[in-house]
């Protein structure tokens, strides 16, 4: 088994990991997100392979830059195809995501977990993990937003904001 950066063509792959994480995705969506975080500084996408080529789960960290604390690397996501959970490949694309944040000169990394994935609490914990804080997740729905427009109104902010030109 090895990791390497995703890739476009990975897209349907990671919408049907997406789906089996909670959070169902198209391939296009998939597509569209890659495409707005592809060379957007400070965002790492990987995925692990198995001795065949075949992608076995993937990983999203990202450093946000705050003002309130030093630079912490943040997995966004990480998910292994259910039938292969066990089998090391979470724990390589951890092992790699922990590697980048050093290059990131990360003194951490975090990630958040739903209370209810009691199977990826012990996963995380194995990965020398430990629960800091229990908290609420807040959110706002946004008037005149289609929920199929997120990318690309994510993708026109960064536009806007000049990051990156998709």
């Amino acid at each position: 088994m090895h990791t390497r950066n995703m890739a476009e063509k990975d897209a349907g792959v990671v919408a049907k990991l997406c789906t089996e994480l909670g959070y169902p995705a198209s391939e296009d969506q998939i597509r569209w997100r890659f495409r707005a975080l592809t060379g957007v500084e400070d965002h790492k996408l990987l995925v692990v392979q198995d001795d065949g080529g075949n992608v076995m789960g993937w990983l999203h960290a990202h450093v946000p830059r705050l003002l309130q604390t030093d630079a912490v690397a943040e997995i966004q996501g990480l998910v292994v195809d259910e039938t292969h959970r066990g089998g090391g490949f979470g724990r390589l694309l951890m092992t790699e995501a922990e590697l980048w944040a050093k290059e990131k000169r990360c003194n951490e990394v975090s990630l958040r977990s739903s209370v209810a994935r009691q199977d990826a609490h012990r996963f995380y914990e194995g990965m020398g993990c430990q629960i800091r804080t229990t908290s609420h997740d807040f959110r706002k729905s946004l008037e005149g937003h289609a929920p199929g427009n997120a990318t690309t109104s994510w993708t026109a902010q960064l536009r806007h904001r000049g990051d990156r030109q998709v």
